[in-house]
């Protein structure tokens, strides 16, 4: 049974029945003593003989690296089920195309076989190993970029040059209301000096002096409605 996509199993049934080519026995002799890519498929998973399953990867990987397609489809057809089993059971359909997909860039480089063994392991290995650290890094890349976005939310934006400005003709405009208000009497002076050492001075950086706190309420209603009613 084939794991892989529809196209890559159309291939290999197309293949699997059908004498060895006889430009891969000329380049890979190994391949020699089987007589269809469905018995390399099977000498590959044979798990009782390693070193024959090492030599039929490595010669199928060797032409594939050539660039012929025929040859990686088989080793694609043989080393798909281990692949997959290592991507678990429960793993989503993406995964599990991703980690086939990881398997064909890994067959196509992997130069460095010449003195490796168990490769049928080894190659799915890298695979699984490629999908996984990737989907970590995409989960952990989401996962970041959604707490900066919460952190971001905290922030008030950067004012404007427009906006500095009207908070600024505001705050003057306040300023001009009070006083007058103080210079008339209308509001007493120690109703505004109240509100403004309780309420303003930590804002600036000063202590808050220990007044009574439902007068300061109270006179911090007075200057507001006084403010309001002026302006």
């Amino acid at each position: 049974m084939s794991y892989l996509n529809t196209d890559v199993r159309r291939a290999y049934a197309r293949l699997a029945d059908r004498p060895i080519p006889p430009a891969w026995v000329a380049t890979q002799p190994v391949l020699a003593e089987h007589a269809t890519p469905a018995a390399l498929v099977t000498a590959i998973r044979d798990d009782s003989d390693i070193a024959l399953s090492d030599a039929v990867v490595r010669a199928l990987a060797a032409l594939a690296q050539q660039r012929i397609e025929d040859a990686a489809v088989v080793l694609l057809e043989a080393l798909a089920p281990e692949a997959l089993v290592r991507a678990g059971t429960g793993s989503s359909s993406e995964f599990r195309d991703e980690v086939l997909t990881d398997l064909t860039c890994v067959i196509l480089d992997s130069g460095d076989l010449a003195d490796a063994d168990r490769l049928a392991e080894r190659l799915t290995r890298r695979a699984h190993s490629r999908s996984a650290r990737r989907n970590f890094m995409s989960h952990q890349r989401a996962a970041t970029e959604v707490a900066i976005d919460a952190s971001l939310e905290l922030f008030e934006p950067v004012p404007s040059v427009e906006g500095q400005v009207v908070a600024r003709i505001q705050m003057e405009h306040v300023r001009e209301l009070l006083e007058a208000a103080l210079a008339s009497g209308e509001l007493p002076e120690y109703v505004w000096h109240r509100f403004r050492d309780f309420r303003l001075a930590p804002l600036f950086g000063f202590d808050r002096p220990a007044f009574n706190r439902r007068r300061v309420h109270d006179n911090g209603i007075e200057v507001r409605q006084h403010l309001a009613h002026a302006s």
